[in-house]
């Protein structure tokens, strides 16, 4: 891993004199209180890493959030960021 998370932050650049490895949380895509004993898991398809906010972000709440729906949230908080930043014209 590069140390990137979804949201593209580098948390290893970034917090690396207090990080012992990489500082990424694996994610379950698919919760393994859904799976049985018997799933196989396929580390390239069930697994995602996850900076450690994000990964506290999917699994907030009662249901566990998708990727494709914290990409969404991530992506408006960026294009909302953008416009508060931009100078206003008079």
């Amino acid at each position: 891993m590069d140390g990137k998370s979804i949201n593209g932050f580098n948390y290893i650049a970034s917090f690396r004199r207090y990080l012992a490895a990489d500082g990424s949380h694996v994610h379950h895509i698919v919760p393994l209180s859904t799976i049985g004993a018997e799933y196989k898991l396929d580390p390239i398809k069930d697994l995602i890493p996850l900076c450690p906010n994000c990964h506290a972000v999917v699994r907030r709440g009662s249901e566990v959030m998708s990727i494709e729906t914290l990409k969404e949230h991530l992506a408006e908080a960026k294009r909302r960021s953008a416009l508060a930043t931009r100078p206003h014209s008079l």
